[in-house]
């Protein structure tokens, strides 16, 4: 049966499920307010009880259901637009999670920084930020370390995702969105009700599709493809007065065909004059290299040589003329590029209510696997491809207590568990098209060619016929290295199990009406066995044989500085000129495999007072102190500057400590309310992703950092039927030490002489970090008849420059931009029906989400090349949702 079509039917089979239930009449929606001149409440769990969020000592910033479906919100990328100081940015072979300034790098051996928990349990790999939202009620963003009630790895804060649970009466929705121009369709359904006085039930399903805006050139297709469904049921039973227990299951996949990504910003090649390429590549642009066209004479060039120095030098092969599109057109290059994505999560839930509070008890089972196949030159060019799949299960459980609220002295006290076994495999493949390999060839064939003529000459004075002719044979016996590149694969495995246990409290002392200090701490105890490797092998994954299993490890090493376990084979062969080279190689490299053990144990503690000035304005101060776990590197091609690859598998935990200062206000009457903090964060050992000079990255804790800034919310209720909102972030993040970042493309390195090839980060800024960043929006209700509704809201965001390089190319920067989306609905005063027309991104920006430099353009071919992610312009939502 087609996918598509079951899909639909289920979702269908949903809606058909829910006409035939009895519908009560409906009450007023529990979030109005009885004065319909003042505010909703804002209603939070961001630390682990029902609170009003004017009374968390916490910088919080909340979405809900409502919000979301409005403003076309589907997953927690669509959240940078309504949030300030919260990113997420999806790069070729990982996915960035960041709050003020804070993230992971892009190594799957990378805890994340931004915890991510739904219903109380933790999705801890970063891909998984991408899947979308289904049937949820609220989003929490809580900014800044949250290490007591939500972990160790909440360092730079957590998203704390609650979904819609089970009613005890029967109701429900469809909704719909189209949007024309790129055939983006999302249909999303729920049904909720009793089973019987004591059995509740909730069953939601969605799917989505979407063409994408870009046009790959390449292959004739639109791009980014996208196709993803889920649906999650939900039990919830009281099995007695005391005690409710509920079991949630869930299913989803999310897939993407190509990349919103392009080359852009090339600039010709100016190598050195005593670089022996220089000929033959200077003047030209890495696109024009690669094509080879009548304006890209390279292998006119090489003819010259050739005919010049009677050597026999490799043509390059020729790519695609779409490889020539290097401007942001919504047109880009490339072979191809897929991800395919799948999780199931189970979770059981209990809550007994006890004389001494609420104890909950959360286990929890998820596993998430996907492949992907990577096009990693980023060009219409066969430099190479790379395939990559992971496949993460874990098992978590916590128990906790929570006390009565408002006792003279309120806590919290648990535990927690979590075992996870993580496989993670890449596959990059050189293909006999490749330009690696008359690249590899003919850097190998023209000194080899040199010397051998050389000789000839000096034992046989005046013969260049014969001097030719040796130097040849030497060309092409060195060149065999290159040669032996054609159709390989370098393929790595890394695996990780690890055990992490922790034991919490915090406890509130309320020392009078108005004053209240809160204190608490986490010990986290982390154990994780790791090993990773690499092996040279045929391009679908058949070992090597002949002199080409001898010469296409060394290839890899020499050229592109890849260890592999072949090396250590090669060492032990006995073969003088092969060994030697083999161990030279793994002097340089390290050996592998890699393995290593981790044991850690940490504190972290926190303390806040709380003063509440008037009744409605409370004022705060904290301090708290981070930490997130260290771990093994899964993607490094070599030992980088440590003395052992072992040494170099492993990094350490990094630490945050936090100071803020902050304030929660309401006033005219519970019509407006402002919201606002400063804070001042220093993060120690941070781990960080640092470049081996060549093709990979190698982890280290490697950075030292500060980071201050100031956040500001209000809400108003100008009258009963028109509000205003905002939001307002100022951000200043420096490096306080970082000696031994990558360079961008032409610059000069100056990092300390003992790392020299680096540049130093001290004093600069990070990836993503604008100055400042903020929202502003009107909402407006105006009541047509008894029956119909108009809904109209205009949304803005704006924010300053940023770089959207991990190097920090002040060629790669997105300037300061606003993006403007306006709304109009018509529906029923009560919310049960809804049509609606959404506006986004008025001012037509495509901004940059992500760039980098283009893998080989520069570090190869001297020639400055970006590779850059831009979202999508301007488009019209149509909207539809019917309540049951």
């Amino acid at each position: 049966m087609d996918a598509n079509f079951a899909r639909n039917r289920l979702i269908a089979g949903i809606l058909a499920g829910a006409a035939a239930l009895p519908m009560p009449a409906r009450a007023q929606s529990p979030g109005a307010a009885a004065d319909q001149g003042s505010l909703d409440e804002v209603v939070v769990t961001a630390r682990k009880r029902t609170e009003k969020l004017r009374e968390v000592p916490v910088s919080v910033a909340t979405v809900n259901a409502k919000q979301m479906s409005q403003r076309d919100i589907k997953d927690l990328k669509d959240l940078q637009v309504q949030i300030p100081n919260f990113t997420l940015a999806e790069n070729p072979i990982g996915t960035a999670i960041g709050i003020r300034g804070i993230f992971s790098g892009v190594n799957q051996g990378f805890e994340q920084s931004v915890g991510t928990y739904i219903d109380g349990i933790s999705y801890g790999r970063a891909q998984q930020a991408r899947a979308p939202f289904l049937d949820v009620d609220r989003v929490e963003v809580l900014r800044g370390p949250q290490s007591i009630l939500f972990g160790k790895n909440s360092i730079a804060g957590a998203m704390n995702i609650t979904t819609a649970q089970p009613e005890s009466e029967f109701g429900g929705y469809f909704e719909t969105s189209y949007e024309p121009e790129f055939h983006e369709f999302e249909d999303t359904a729920a049904v909720t009700g009793p089973i019987s006085d004591t059995l509740r039930f909730r069953i939601a399903g969605r799917y989505h599709q979407t063409d994408g805006f870009m046009q790959n050139a390449t292959l004739d297709r639109s791009e980014a493809q996208r196709d993803d469904w889920q649906i999650r049921g939900t039990l919830a039973a009281d099995l007695t007065d005391d005690l409710t227990v509920s079991f949630k299951a869930e299913a989803g996949r999310f897939n993407t065909l190509g990349r919103e990504a392009e080359i852009v910003g090339e600039a010709p090649a100016d190598l050195p004059g005593n670089n022996p390429a220089s000929f033959l590549f200077n003047g030209l642009t890495y696109a024009q290299i690669l094509t080879d066209t009548g304006a890209s004479p390279v292998n006119n060039r090489i003819a010259t040589v050739n005919a010049i120095t009677g050597m026999q030098l490799m043509p390059m092969p020729v790519a695609s003329l779409s490889t020539l599109n290097t401007v942001q057109d919504d047109i880009r290059s490339s072979n191809g590029d897929d991800s395919h994505n799948q999780s199931q999560t189970f979770v059981f839930h209990a809550d007994w209510q006890t004389d001494l509070g609420t104890v909950t008890a959360i286990s929890g089972y998820s596993r998430f696997k996907y492949d992907e196949l990577c096009d990693c030159d980023f060009t219409g060019a066969p430099v190479f491809n790379t395939s990559l799949d992971e496949d993460y299960k874990q098992f978590s459980q916590e128990l906790r207590l929570v006390s009565p609220k408002d006792e003279t002295v309120d806590y919290i006290v648990g535990g927690f568990f979590q075992h996870s076994s993580d496989d993670y495999g890449d596959r990059t493949r050189i293909s006999a098209a490749s330009s690696l390999v008359p690249l590899v060839f003919n850097q190998s064939y023209a000194p080899a060619f040199q010397q051998g003529a050389a000789a000839w000459l000096a034992a046989h004075p005046g013969d260049q016929a014969g001097a030719i002719s040796a130097g040849r044979a030497a060309g092409r016996a060195a060149g065999a290295v290159g040669l032996a590149l054609a159709d390989t694969s370098a393929a790595r495995s890394a695996s990780v199990d690890a055990d992490q246990w922790s034991l919490f409290g915090q406890g509130t002392w309320h020392i009078t009406d108005a004053l209240r200090a809160t204190a608490g701490v986490r010990i986290n105890h982390d154990s994780k066995d790791g090993d990773r490797t690499m092996l040279i092998q045929g391009a679908s994954g058949q070992a090597l044989s002949g002199q080409q299993a001898q010469l296409a490890p060394l290839a890899y090493a020499y050229a592109l500085g890849v260890s592999s376990e072949n090396l250590t084979r090669l060492a032990r062969s006995g073969i003088p000129a092969v060994s030697g080279a083999a161990r030279n190689a793994i002097a340089k490299l390290g050996g592998l495999p890699a393995v290593g053990t981790l044991s850690e144990t940490r504190p972290t503690p926190s303390l806040s007072l709380q003063y509440g000035v008037v009744p409605d304005v409370m004022v705060y101060g904290s301090w708290v102190m981070g930490a997130k776990s260290g771990g093994f590197d899964y993607r490094a091609n070599n030992k980088g500057s440590a003395a052992t690859t072992d040494q170099a598998f492993r990094f350490n935990d990094e630490k945050a400590t936090t100071w803020e200062l902050g304030t929660k206000t309401r006033f005219w009457n519970g019509r407006a309310e402002i919201n606002g903090d400063v804070y001042y964060t220093s993060y120690k050992d941070l781990q960080v992703s640092i470049f081996d000079g060549l093709l990979g990255f190698n982890v280290g804790n490697a950075a030292s950092a500060t980071v201050k800034g100031l956040e500001l919310d209000g809400r108003v209720a100008l009258t009963p039927t028109l509000s205003a909102h905002a939001s307002f972030a100022w951000t200043d993040f420096r490096f306080d030490d970082f000696p031994n970042g990558q360079c961008y493309s032409g610059q000069a390195p100056n990092g300390p002489a003992a790392v020299q090839g680096y540049c130093s980060y001290a004093g600069m800024t990070n990836q993503f970090v604008a100055k400042y960043s903020g929202t502003a929006g009107l909402d407006h209700v105006h009541d047509l008849t008894e029956n119909l509704t108009l809904h109209s809201a205009v949304d803005l965001f704006f924010t300053s420059s940023y770089f959207a390089d991990p190097t920090l190319d002040p060629s790669l920067v997105q300037g300061a931009y606003v993006k403007l989306d306006a709304r109009v609905g018509l529906g029923h005063p009560d919310g049960d029906w809804e049509v609606a027309i959404l506006a986004k991104n008025l001012t037509d920006v495509r901004p940059l989400t992500f760039a980098t430099a283009t893998p080989l353009a520069y570090s190869v071919f001297g020639a400055k090349s970006g590779f850059a992610y831009y979202g999508e312009g301007r488009t019209f939502v149509l909207q539809g949702k019917v309540r049951f």
